[in-house]
Order: structure tokens, then C-alpha cells, then sequence
């Protein structure tokens, strides 16, 4: 099976997380009524409006890091490719590590914001 492009990957994963559940039905919702066509028209619009609005913003004001690799890739690509899949080598070998202790530390975290939230009362 041919390795997926590095783009295909990110526009799949975006892809997923943009058409979530919650999305699909708020836009059936905006389908009942009258002129649903345009209704969900521009739903679907301001939504890719303001996606696109929130990616750009945070490359560029919230997380300089992240433009830098973007930026990379754009510019040197047969250098920052076999880096990027290295990483994703790596990530995807201790897959369950970094799950296991991304899960443990939010469940810990959790946890002491509910025993200091009942301490208050």
C-alpha cells in the first residue's frame, strides 16, 4: 500500500474533526424551514470563514512554532519531509504511551479541579 502524502493526511484529519457529529446536526437543523438551500449556505460558509480565519490567526499570532515547519515544508520539502515522518515514526510506535499518559495526566488534572471545587463549598 503507497505511503498517504503528508497533505492528504492533514485535509483527512481536518476533514474529520470539522465534520463532527455536532456540525452534521446543526446543519440538518438549518435544513428544516423555509429557503434551507441558502440558510445552509451560508452556514457552511461562515463556518469555513471562520475556520480558516482561526487557523490563519493562530499560525500566526498564537503559535509562531507551528508557521516555521508550515514554512518549511513550503520552502524545503525533500528536507523537512523525512524529519516530519520520522516524527510521526516515533509517535506512532509509543502510540500507546503518549495516550496512556496524555489520559493520566488529564484524568489527574481533572481530578484535583474536582476535590478543590468541593473544598470550596
Amino acid at each position: 500500500m503507497a505511503e498517504p502524502r503528508i497533505w492528504t493526511e492533514l485535509l483527512t484529519y481536518g476533514l474529520g474533526v470539522a465534520l463532527s457529529p455536532i456540525h452534521i446536526v446543526l446543519l440538518l437543523l438549518l435544513l428544516l424551514g423555509g429557503s434551507p438551500l441558502r440558510r445552509g449556505g451560508f452556514f457552511v460558509g461562515g463556518w469555513l470563514l471562520t475556520s480558516a480565519l482561526a487557523v490563519i490567526g493562530l499560525l500566526t499570532l498564537g503559535h509562531g512554532l507551528l508557521l516555521v515547519p508550515f514554512l518549511a515544508v513550503l520552502i524545503g520539502r525533500e528536507r523537512v519531509l523525512p524529519l516530519l515522518q520520522r516524527g510521526k515514526t516515533a509517535l506512532l510506535r509509543r502510540g500507546e504511551l503518549v495516550v496512556g499518559s496524555l489520559s493520566f495526566g488529564l484524568g489527574s488534572y481533572l481530578g484535583w479541579q474536582g476535590i478543590s471545587g468541593l473544598m470550596i463549598n
